[in-house]
């Protein structure tokens, strides 16, 4: 049971595996906006809980999809748009196994990644934008 927000994610960060090298199989659905469908990732995470591989290789895996499948949608849209530049924000971004991961697998692919510095990538930063915006409506 979670007693606090993001209690499961950091907790999973937490136990990865940070020497795996697996990969679970996912499929970017292509479209007018396409989609990133996790539904063989999480199939093949409930065959592997079922056989009892470690907890900590299977957060692992699942980490280092989440990195190559963000890695991949970005090649998918510099491709479509020429654009180079990623910005890596939001509460996801915390993980700070998951921004590592795919700070290094962009970068390696040519891309300039921006993230967070002063301001906070979670809800901190909505607030602090929210701020601005209405500063400078007075």
């Amino acid at each position: 049971m979670n007693t606090y927000e993001g209690q499961a994610a950091a907790e999973l960060e937490a136990i990865a595996d940070i020497k795996q090298t697996k990969l679970y199989d996912y499929e970017i659905q292509k479209g007018e906006m396409s989609v990133i469908d996790f539904a063989k990732t999480i199939s093949s995470i409930v065959q592997e809980i079922k056989a009892g591989r470690p907890i900590s290789e299977i957060a692992g895996a699942f980490h280092n999809t989440i990195a190559y499948s963000i890695a991949e949608m970005c090649r998918n849209i510099r491709k479509n748009t020429g654009l180079r530049i990623v910005a890596l924000s939001g509460g996801v971004f915390q993980n700070q196994l998951l921004l590592r991961n795919t700070i290094k697998l962009l970068e390696n692919d040519g891309f300039n990644v921006y993230i967070n510095n002063i301001v906070p990538c979670n809800d901190g930063g909505i607030s602090f934008g929210q701020a601005a915006i209405a500063l400078n409506s007075l």
